[in-house]
């Protein structure tokens, strides 16, 4: 397994990890919790620094157990490219995930 493979298998797990604290303060039973802003306002700060320190850990860890420097060839930067074009397409998509939640919800709100 490549270096590159190797800390995009970290970096997904602690994302997921991350998002899970994130969920799990942010919801209740499966529902958005109806909390107040300085709930959210912590979640928020305290995710990011998660993130942040999760993927310093990451990069410190990789970089203890090589020897030497990673150098990119074709096929990384190659694979980055279309990842980053993949990645681009599903924000675009939870953007109208989103919004179709919303109005969703307003719609059942209305019903139930």
């Amino acid at each position: 397994m490549s270096e590159h493979e190797k800390h995009a298998w970290a970096s997904l797990i602690a994302s997921a990890l991350v998002w899970a604290f994130f969920t799990m303060r942010l919801t209740e039973g499966g529902w958005v919790a109806d909390v107040s802003p300085r709930h959210v306002l912590w979640t928020d700060v305290v995710t990011v620094v998660l993130m942040i320190v999760s993927h310093s850990l990451i990069d410190a860890l990789l970089a203890a157990r090589r020897a030497g420097d990673v150098v990119k060839d074709e096929r990384d930067a190659a694979i980055e490219a279309r990842a980053d074009r993949i990645e681009g397409y599903a924000l675009l998509s939870a953007l109208f995930g989103g919004h179709i939640v919303k109005q969703s919800a307003i719609i059942w709100q209305y019903r139930a």
